[in-house]
């Protein structure tokens, strides 16, 4: 009998393609501006993975950022809701979230805050009259101000 072929060596199956895992580009320095754009996206992120944290965290607030840090403000009579937050996992899941989304991993702080101290930029109160006014301007519309003396 003719001789057996020769066995061939099995081909290796090719590589698999390397998984891209997309990261942000890291940012480097955050600034509030950045925190308040991409917090949103942030609790999307940890409402995925965390339901219970992500909705403790809707009711936090990105105050500040200072030395690596941000901090989120919580209305003083939610000091529960805080306290949760505060809790170290919890803390974690907010900063792989950050890291993720913007490439950095910042300390995480929770601090109570009256909503109106922090609001700066928060437009003033207006006075019966001056809505009055802001809405005769808005509208180019005209007060009808009733005859005082009735109609007759």
């Amino acid at each position: 009998p003719p001789p057996a072929p020769a066995a061939r060596p099995a081909e290796a199956a090719p590589d698999p393609a390397p998984t891209a895992v997309a990261l942000a580009e890291p940012l480097g320095e955050l600034d509030l501006a950045t925190v308040g754009e991409y917090w949103p996206a942030v609790l999307d992120t940890i409402k995925e993975r965390h339901g219970m944290l992500g909705a403790v965290l809707v009711e936090a607030r990105p105050v500040e950022v200072r030395d690596r840090g941000v901090i989120f403000a919580f209305d003083p009579s939610q000091g529960f809701l805080r306290k949760k937050a505060d809790d170290a996992t919890c803390r974690q899941l907010v900063q792989d979230a950050f890291r993720e989304l913007l490439g950095v991993s910042p300390r995480v702080e929770y601090e109570p805050r009256e909503r109106a101290t922090e609001e700066e930029g928060a437009p003033p109160v207006l006075t019966e009259d001056q809505w009055v006014a802001r809405f005769k301007q808005e509208f180019d519309a005209e007060e009808i101000v009733p005859d005082p003396e009735g109609e007759a």
